[in-house]
């Protein structure tokens, strides 16, 4: 930690004290000894034991006390070190903080409080409504007094300031952990006022639970001469200010205090806490101060001393206390030992130092008693043990026998006898070889199912002792031998070697196909089966089966255990089941059955028993033949015998016939309702059968209530009464159907139209019910008499006159109970019941008033009222409406605000509390005038509202605090009537200003200093507040002369001859002081340079380009600001202000070539550079296509006018990307190529353009195809419309025809163009062929072919095909070269005779003709 001179008073005696100090609050002061007043106890065989060997231990603690009041001492001068502070920022002067919240609840007297709030004048108050309130600084009364600020802690309270431009500072902090914290609050440095280089340094401490307050003061030196408050004070302050004290000599007055410490302690009544104690574990052990424990060992006790504080929350202190042993007494602890193996010997006496935790066991001696037998164990002899053994031990000094102490030891066998030679496998093949099987199951046959170690495989010995190698998978076969490792406890074992033996499993028959017919007993869809005498034999004849269960599922077969079971039964249907059967040797195979079962059925009809009606105590006969008459449904082939009937399902089943019951049966049981049980059995042999439950219930309808009162109301002697809302109460039997009837008969006739729903009963009526109940009717006449409800006023209008509505809500509290003689005119003995609402459709009332007799009523309120009969439950209804008229209300204003400025800064301002009658009371909207009210005024609203006399304040009212409310109460002289008004009265300190100096600059850089005085308020207050106004002049001598005020201080232009004016700063009138305002001149920026140039080329040479202003910014950097303007008038207006400077729109035509740029940075004057703008032409030119003859060989020239662009250098390019230039290529030549050209100009400015043209086609007609046969042809064009076309086969003569004829044999090229044009469009060449007319393939090398060759004048193929004189194709060939054919037919040679040929050239032309083949072969 760094210290600078605001740690330098918390510095003192950190070392020697701050450390201490926290374990005395946490460890000294809450602490628990025991009998002998030891914290630190240890147990000797002389130690004063309690109820045997037990010890008594205390909880101590501080004797607290209530905060009724107090005392003050002085006490040594340790202030606390407070690293994690939280400062309270900005400039403080006479002003409370913000509320604060404190981390504990403090009680001061009596009251709890969770918030502070911080004077700066070195006080803190528990009144949170001074929050941000002014603190003041000047008083002279002395504690206790009521003028004093109450709820509040002075240490030191005197005039001080704090402020952020110097090393002063009011900061807080906790410090320590609950339930020992500490809030420090400190005051550093705080300057006493008038005095600057006077200090105050002091600290206020509140403690956690003690509610203790210290007070630690390093220096308050005497006021010097100028302060304008001297006196000073350290003391507390109670709620009504009767209670206060000072510490000695430090009361209010002129004094000084170096190193001084007072503790203000609470000096009430005695608080006893209460106590909950705790063992080792945790465990509640006893809530009494003190506490008897009982330890064998070193054990710790801890104990919760909780208080309770002055709000009823608690307060928790810990401690916890060690008690130890002392060499000479035993201190023992039971002792487990784990045994590996029953072979290792034991001796008792080994075990002295597990049982005894002194270090000098010798000096103790050991009694071991088995606690089986109850019999001594020498400690030194050796023994083995086969199971777990437990000894009882008395440890007891050799000196002192008595001196003892008991307790156990506990022998815990690891390893029994563990002989297994050989474990066994299920050979699930039965090939002897099981592959990669899991050894793990294994584990049960050798330690069983319990063992808590681990176990582990090897396939050595050598492997297992030193653990490696384990294997948990082995492909095992027939002489696999395998090595155990187990460890539990320490203890390893050995075995091995384990022999692995081979079970057999069962040899089965799978898949099994088997189909049975079985009686369905019962019908009920299932049967149960013996799996054993029903499969087995067909299943497996393997004598070692000893179990056979099935499953539904392979999964449940395979993983099932002993104990599952599996299913017995069987449903009809084709299906598959799968079969378990386990062996002797625990090992299983399973069998896959395809069952298909068919069932015989004797299905019957269920019996719906109807019920029988009697009187409940008749004997009732009944015929169980009648019952089952065609119950029987299949089969109907006689096969069916039955039924014969049984008293119980299971005689049915034994069909015994001694159990036969007859058919004909009397049921004699008595009741409301009987249920009577038979069985009918139908069979078709022993082994087939259903049996069907008979179920005879007889009903007996009873008569709950057949006479009732009806509440007649409004006592009108007649009521309608809904009869079905009396059902419920007429029979108890559930279910029963009721009807109502007028007469007996129309009951037992029973006819719809006769049956009724409701009765009007005048005086008594009766009605008939008749009730249904499955078959029992029953008809009973009930009786319906009319009963007197409460006779009372019904409908009561309540008219109230002259009442006052006090508080002008249109509410007023009226006592209901008042008005209950005029609901209850006959005064019955009724209750009354209140309700705001009440629904006569549901005759439901809701939301009751639960005080009658004090419910705020406004004019017109209805009020509901339940008048109920003492004696029975009809009751009537009132219907209270109330007309209140309200004398003329009182309308008052909320708040009315009164404020006066405190000048001496005392509080004790005389406030006229009448001078807030006008904000108040407005007469234009008050009847009553208010010559006619009588207005007093009180401290509390309660009182107000109250209005006694003796709890009246008078005006003017002086007032102790910034900050406060009294209420004003108007009273009608007339009626009484009232209405009460806040009045909140504010005290002001005169604000305190300073002289303060500005920096003046020339900001619009127009030759002027602008200044808004008001920028730079909050340095001319001490405390900134936003009530404060400023008032600006020239001289000191205008100061408040009017007229004279500086009329435009946001825009308060600097004559240069001026360097100083004044400020008068109030928060009200005349309620504040005056200072000195300083001028001092700016440094300015120095721009260098501060002039550029932008000359950009004028791309579309129309004078507008977009222009980035911004880029000179690089030349000062970007810690500055930059605003740009076009001229120099708009930068010193401080308008027009160009908004994108990066892509700014620039237009000759506006006339602007120079541009000002305003240049600020934080710390400097703002000063500008400029730039001006300069658009240079650029060399454009429009080059228009030009048009080219394609088969032209001469070419094209391209030579544009460059006159007046003042090019300096050219540059071509072609459209196939060739470049040409430089400075004197103006001009192309020979140019054939079509496409786009661009030619990119630059001038002696540097400026370029490309211009873009195109090469093109001159348009010509386009020959699409040449027709014709042998000696002529067709020309086919296609061109523009509107255009001759003309033909040509040497482009000298041209003729309109397109048909060339009596062309001979060679080769021609055609051509095409427009009559008015000379280009022509591209060759399309034909031929004239010379045919062959025959030839002789007869092989001597002469005319042994026919060929037709030149047909490589066209680009695609031509086609040939021969054909003789039947018309059957006999030769097809598609060339591009020439055709030959040797006159053969699929290589065989061809007759002589004449044969036709078809040649389709590939201009479309057709040859047709005839060959002569010779064939001498």
């Amino acid at each position: 930690m760094k210290f600078n001179k605001k740690n330098t008073f918390f510095i003192a005696f950190f070392v020697v004290f701050f450390l201490g100090f926290f374990k005395s609050q946490s460890q000294l002061d809450f602490y628990i000894t025991d009998g002998q007043g030891s914290q630190i106890p240890v147990v000797n065989c002389n130690y004063p034991f309690v109820n045997g060997n037990c010890v008594s231990l205390t909880a101590n603690y501080p004797q607290y006390k209530l905060t009724d009041k107090y005392n003050v001492s002085a006490t040594v001068y340790r202030p606390y070190l407070t690293t994690n502070k939280t400062v309270i920022k900005g400039n403080l002067d006479d002003i409370f903080t913000k509320a604060i919240d404190l981390p504990f609840t403090f009680c001061f007297y009596n009251e709890a409080y969770k918030k502070i709030v911080i004077g700066s004048n070195g006080m803190i108050s528990f009144d949170a409504a001074q929050a941000n309130q002014p603190n003041a600084p000047n008083f002279i009364d002395t504690l206790p007094n009521t003028t004093m600020p109450k709820r509040s802690i002075f240490g030191v309270l005197h005039d001080m300031y704090f402020s952020t431009s110097d090393d002063s500072e009011i900061s807080y902090s906790v410090i320590g952990t609950a339930p020992f914290r500490k809030f420090v609050v400190n005051f550093y440095k705080g300057r006493v006022y008038g005095c600057d280089n006077i200090t105050s340094t002091s600290q206020i401490v509140l403690s956690e639970g003690s509610n203790t307050i210290e007070v630690f003061v390093e220096n308050k030196d005497l006021p010097c001469g100028l302060a304008n408050f001297k006196n000073s004070l350290i003391g507390i302050n109670d709620a009504t200010g009767t209670k206060g004290i000072a510490a000695p000599g430090r009361n209010t007055g002129i004094w000084s205090a170096q190193n001084e410490a007072w503790v203000f302690s609470p000096d009430g009544g005695n608080i006893t806490p209460s106590f909950v104690w705790h063992d080792s574990s945790g465990t509640v052990i006893g809530n009494q101060k003190v506490q008897v424990v009982c330890p064998q060992k070193e054990t710790k006790y801890s104990v919760d001393i909780i208080y309770s504080l002055c709000n009823g929350e608690a307060n928790t202190y810990k401690d916890d206390i060690n008690i130890k042993f002392a060499s000479d007494f035993p201190s023992v602890k039971p002792y487990d030992k784990y045994i590996c193996s029953n072979s290792e010997l034991i001796t008792l006496a080994d075990f002295k130092n597990q049982l005894c935790t002194n270090s000098n066991i010798s000096d103790f001696n050991f009694e071991f008693k088995d606690t089986s037998t109850g019999l001594q164990v020498d400690e030194n002899t050796p023994f083995s043990i086969n199971g777990n053994k437990t000894y009882s031990v008395t440890v007891s000094n050799k000196i002192s026998p008595n001196c003892k102490a008991i307790t156990t030891l506990g022998l815990k066998l690891v390893f029994g006898t563990i002989n297994v030679n050989t474990v066994y496998l299920c050979d699930m093949l039965n090939d002897e070889v099981e592959a990669s099987y899991d050894l793990t199951k294994f584990n049960s046959q050798i330690v069983g199912n319990n063992f808590q170690g681990s176990i582990g495989y090897y396939l050595s010995k050598n492997d297992a002792l030193n653990n490696i190698g384990q294997v948990s998978t082995f492909d095992i076969k027939k002489d696999t031998e395998i090595y155990v490792r187990l460890t539990l406890q320490n203890c390893v074992n050995i075995l091995g070697p384990i022999a692995i033996g081979f079970n057999r499993t069962p040899v089965v028959n799978t898949p099994v196909k088997i189909n049975l017919e079985l009686c369905d007993i019962n019908s009920d869809g299932f049967e149960i089966v013996d799996w054993s005498t029903l499969i087995e034999s067909q299943i497996t004849s393997d004598p070692t089966v000893t179990s056979i269960r099935v499953f539904n599922t392979y999964n449940e077969a395979f993983t099932a255990l002993p104990s599952n079971s599996a299913i017995n039964t069987v449903k009809e249907g084709t299906y598959k089941l799968y079969v378990r059967l386990d062996n002797a040797g625990g090992c299983f195979s399973i069998a896959e059955i395809d069952l298909k079962i068919v069932f015989k059925t004797i299905v019957l009809k269920d019996y719906v028993a109807p019920p029988i009606c009697f009187d409940g105590t008749q004997d009732i006969q009944i015929n169980l033949n009648t019952i089952t008459a065609g119950m029987l449904v299949s089969p109907l082939n006689g096969t069916v015998t039955g039924p014969i009937f049984f008293a119980s399902y299971q005689d049915a089943v034994s069909n015994d016939p001694t159990k036969v019951i007859s058919a004909n049966q009397t049921i004699t049981n008595n009741g409301i309702y009987v249920s009577k049980v038979y069985y009918a059995r139908y069979e078709t042999g022993p082994n087939c059968y259903t049996i069907k439950l008979l179920n005879v219930n007889l009903f007996h309808l009873v008569k709950d209530n057949d006479q009732f009162n009806i509440c007649d109301n409004g006592n009108d002697g007649t009521e309608n009464v809904k009869l079905t809302s009396y059902s419920s109460q007429i029979v108890q039997n559930s279910g029963a159907k009721i009807l109502f009837f007028a007469t007996n008969q129309d009951a037992v006739n029973n006819l719809p139209s006769t049956n009724i729903n409701t009765t009007n009963v005048n005086g008594t009526t009766t009605v008939y019910a008749r009730v249904e109940l499955y078959s029992c009717i029953e008809i009973y006449p009930i009786t319906f008499t009319l009963v007197n409800t409460p006779n009372i006023n019904r409908d009561v209008v309540i008219t109230i006159k002259n009442i006052c509505d006090n508080n002008a809500d249109g509410k007023e509290s009226i006592d209901l109970k008042t008005f209950e003689p005029q609901i209850n005119v006959n005064n019955e003995n009724v209750s009354f019941t209140y309700y705001q609402s009440y629904n006569p459709a549901t005759d439901v009332f809701s939301n009751q008033y639960t005080d009658p007799r004090n419910v705020n009523l406004s004019n017109g309120t209805v009020v509901y009222v339940k008048v109920k009969y003492a004696t029975s439950a009809c009751y009537s209804v009132s219907k209270l409406t109330f007309n209140l008229e309200f004398y003329p209300s009182i309308y008052l204003d909320k708040t009315a605000v009164l404020k006066l400025c405190d000048k001496e800064l005392n509080f004790g301002e005389s406030f006229d509390l009448t001078s807030a009658i006008s904000q108040i009371f407005d007469q234009n909207i008050n009847p009553i005038l208010l010559q006619d009210l009588k207005i007093t005024y009180y401290a509390n609203e309660v009182d107000a509202n109250n209005g006694i006399p003796s709890t009246q304040i008078t005006s003017p009212y002086i007032t102790l605090a910034g900050n406060i409310f009294v209420y004003a109460r108007f009273e009608s002289k007339i009626n009484g009537c009232y209405s009460v008004a806040p009045i909140n009265l504010l005290s002001y300190f005169p604000v305190k200003s300073k002289n303060s100096i500005i920096k003046i600059c020339d900001n619009n850089l127009d030759g002027y200093y602008d200044v808004n005085l008001l920028a730079y308020k909050y340095q001319m207050v001490q405390i900134p507040n936003p009530e404060n106004r400023f008032t600006f002049y020239i001289n000191q001598a205008d100061i408040d002369v009017p007229g004279k005020e500086i009329q435009n201080p946001e825009n308060f232009i600097l004559n240069p001859y001026v360097s100083k004016i004044w400020v008068k700063v109030e928060n009200l009138k005349d309620c504040g002081t005056f200072a000195e305002i300083d001028f001092v001149n700016g440094a300015r920026l120095a721009l260098t340079p501060s002039q550029f140039n932008i000359t950009q080329c004028d791309e579309g040479n129309d004078g507008k380009e977009t222009l980035n202003l911004t880029a000179f910014e690089t030349n000062f950097g970007a810690s500055y600001t930059y605003e740009y303007f076009e001229t120099l008038q708009d930068m010193n207006d401080y308008k027009n202000q160009i908004q994108n400077p990066g892509s700014y729109n620039f237009d000759v035509a506006k006339g602007i070539s120079k541009f000002y740029v305003k240049v600020s940075k934080a710390g400097f004057c703002p000063d500008f550079y400029t730039i001006d703008i300069t658009l240079n032409k650029t060399p454009m030119i429009n080059i228009a296509d030009y048009y080219y003859c394609k088969n032209d060989n001469i070419g094209l020239d391209i030579k544009p006018n460059f006159t007046g662009l003042n090019v300096v250098y050219y540059k071509w390019e072609y459209p196939d990307g060739t470049i040409k230039e430089g400075a004197n290529q103006d001009f192309l030549t020979g140019v054939k190529t079509i496409g786009t050209y661009k030619l990119t100009l630059t001038n002696s400015m540097s400026c370029t353009y490309t211009a873009v043209f195109k090469v093109i086609n001159i348009d010509t007609p386009e020959i699409i195809s040449l027709k014709g046969e042998n000696d002529f042809y067709v020309v086919e064009a296609t061109g523009l419309p509107g255009r001759k076309i003309v033909y040509s086969m040497d482009l000298i003569h041209w003729q309109d025809s397109n048909i060339f004829g009596n062309l001979k044999v060679g080769d021609y090229s055609f051509f095409v163009k427009y009559e008015d044009s000379n280009c022509y469009g591209d060759v399309r060449r034909g031929k004239i062929y010379t045919v062959l007319n025959s030839f002789t393939p007869n092989g001597d090398g002469v005319n042994d072919y026919w060929k037709l060759t030149g047909l490589d004048v066209f680009s695609d193929n031509s086609t040939l095909r021969i054909f003789d004189k039947y018309g059957n194709q006999v030769y097809q060939q598609t060339s591009n070269t020439e055709f030959v054919w040797d006159g053969k037919m699929n290589n065989r040679n061809l007759p002589t005779d004449a044969y036709w040929y078809v040649i389709i050239a590939a201009d479309g032309r057709t040859y047709r003709g005839w060959i002569l083949l010779k064939n001498r072969n």
